[in-house]
């Protein structure tokens, strides 16, 4: 869902959208709620890159990762691992 104060073209907003999927996939291996948690700076970062003064800029991931964003996000199987020591 997006909101807009004016008249914005639906389409960069829909197309905005689906690359902040994309983005965010690539970063995460799971996009699921949890991840977006435990990452939420990341998330924050990426979002303030992606976007600057409600204009979209920059939404390729190779172009964002050499930014030096990374994510922190065990996976799982990690987690109990790291639990379990």
């Amino acid at each position: 869902m997006a909101m807009s104060k004016r008249n914005a073209n639906a389409m960069v907003v829909m197309n905005f959208l689906y690359r902040i999927v994309e983005v965010f996939e690539d970063y995460f291996t799971e996009l699921v709620e949890e991840s977006i948690r435990d990452n939420f700076v990341i998330t924050y970062e990426l979002l303030d890159e992606m976007m600057d003064f409600g204009y979209p800029q920059s939404t390729e991931p190779k172009v964002l990762k050499e930014s030096g964003h990374t994510c922190t996000h065990a996976d799982p199987s990690q987690r109990r691992s790291l639990a379990s020591s």
